[in-house]
C-alpha cells in the first residue's frame, strides 16, 4: 500500500497538475462504475441538471421577493449563491456533454470521446472543481459559524438551511458516482474564484453598495467598515478552501479504493486481468490497485509515463 501511495503522491505533486490536462477523456463523461456511457447515467445527469436549474431560478425569485425588495441583483452578492450557481452550471455542462457523447456513441457504434481531454472537457473539469469545493466551504462556513452568529433573517430560514445542506450532500454523492479525478493542485481554481468574490464584495460595499435587508454588507463578518475583521474572514475562507480540497481528494481516493474492491468481489482474477489489460490506467487506478495487482514500477520519469503504463504488462510480469 505504501508503494502505491508514494507513487500517487509523487504524481499529484507534479507542477503540471495545476492545469486541467488528462489522457483519458472518457472519465469525464461516464460513471466510475461503468466502462462506457450508459443511459441510466445520462438520465441521472439530466435529472440533476434540471433540478439544480429549477432550484436556482426558484431561489432567486423567492429570496428577491421576500428579502431583497424585488431587487434580483442582490442575490448575486452572496457567496452561498455563487456556490449554488456554480453547482448548477456544472450540472448543466455535465448533462449536456454526457448526452452529446452518448448520442454520438450510439450513432457511431463506438465510445466517445477518445484520447486526451479537449477544451470543453477541461472547462467541465474546472467548473466541477470549483462547484465541489465551493459547496463544501459554504456548508461548513454556514453550519460552523453563520447559523448561530449571524441574525440576518434570510440566513435562518428553512430554505437557507436546506440550501446550505443539500448542495454538499449532492456533491458528495455525485463524487462517488462520477469518474472525474480530483487533483490537489486544482485548488488554484476555487481559490481564484474566492479571490474574485472577495474583490467584488469589497469593491461593491466600499462604494456605498446595499446588501440584503438594506444592510451595508452581505455577511456581518464581511462588513468592510471593519477592514481587519473582514480581511481575517477572507483569509479564513482561503484556508478552509485549501482544507476542503484535501477532503475532496480523500473522497476521491475512497471512491477508487471501493471501485477496485467491488471489482474484486464480483469478478474473478482472469476477467479482471482482461479488463485491466485492455485499458490504459491512469495514476488514480494504479495507486489503489489491490496488493496482488499493483503496479510494480518503483519510480516514474514523467507524468506521461505514469499516465500511460499498461497494467496488463505488469500482470504478466507478476505471473512470470
Amino acid at each position: 500500500m505504501g508503494e502505491g501511495c508514494t507513487a500517487c503522491l509523487a504524481f499529484e505533486l507534479q507542477p503540471e497538475n495545476v492545469l486541467p490536462n488528462h489522457q483519458d477523456a472518457p472519465l469525464f463523461v461516464r460513471s466510475q462504475w461503468t466502462s462506457r456511457i450508459t443511459l441510466p447515467y445520462v438520465i441521472y445527469r439530466i435529472t440533476t441538471a434540471t433540478l439544480m436549474t429549477a432550484w436556482v431560478v426558484a431561489d432567486i425569485i423567492k429570496e428577491a421577493s421576500n428579502w431583497y425588495a424585488h431587487n434580483y441583483m442582490i442575490w448575486f452578492l452572496l457567496a452561498t449563491n455563487w456556490s449554488l450557481l456554480f453547482v448548477a452550471v456544472y450540472s448543466v455542462i455535465s448533462a449536456t456533454i454526457t448526452t452529446f457523447y452518448y448520442v454520438q456513441s450510439a450513432l457511431e457504434c463506438t465510445d466517445f470521446p477518445k484520447g486526451s481531454v479537449n477544451l470543453v472537457l477541461m472547462i467541465h473539469w474546472i467548473f466541477y472543481t470549483i462547484a465541489a469545493n465551493g459547496a463544501l466551504v459554504v456548508s461548513l462556513s454556514f453550519w460552523g459559524f453563520l447559523w448561530s452568529a449571524d441574525d440576518s433573517g434570510f440566513l435562518v430560514t428553512t430554505m437557507s438551511e436546506l440550501k446550505h445542506t443539500l448542495n454538499s450532500i449532492y456533491i458528495i454523492i455525485d463524487l462517488l458516482i462520477i469518474a472525474i479525478p480530483i487533483r490537489v493542485f486544482h485548488l488554484v481554481w476555487p481559490l481564484s474564484i474566492g479571490a474574485i468574490y472577495t474583490i467584488f464584495n469589497a469593491t461593491y460595499f466600499t462604494h456605498n453598495g446595499v446588501g440584503p435587508e438594506g444592510k451595508p454588507y452581505a455577511y456581518y463578518i464581511m462588513d468592510w467598515r471593519n477592514p481587519i475583521e473582514s480581511s481575517l474572514t477572507c483569509a479564513a475562507g482561503f484556508i478552509l478552501t485549501t482544507l476542503v480540497q484535501g477532503v475532496l481528494y480523500a473522497f476521491f481516493r475512497l471512491r477508487m479504493f471501493l471501485y477496485w474492491r467491488v471489482r474484486d468481489y464480483f469478478e474473478d482474477f482472469e476477467d479482471t486481468a482482461r479488463f485491466v489489460s485492455s485499458m490504459e490506467q491512469g495514476p488514480e487506478e494504479q495507486a489503489i490497485l489491490p496488493q496482488d495487482r499493483r503496479l510494480r514500477t518503483s519510480s516514474y520519469s514523467s507524468t506521461a509515463s505514469l499516465e500511460h503504463v499498461e497494467m496488463g504488462h505488469n500482470l504478466s510480469d507478476d505471473s512470470s
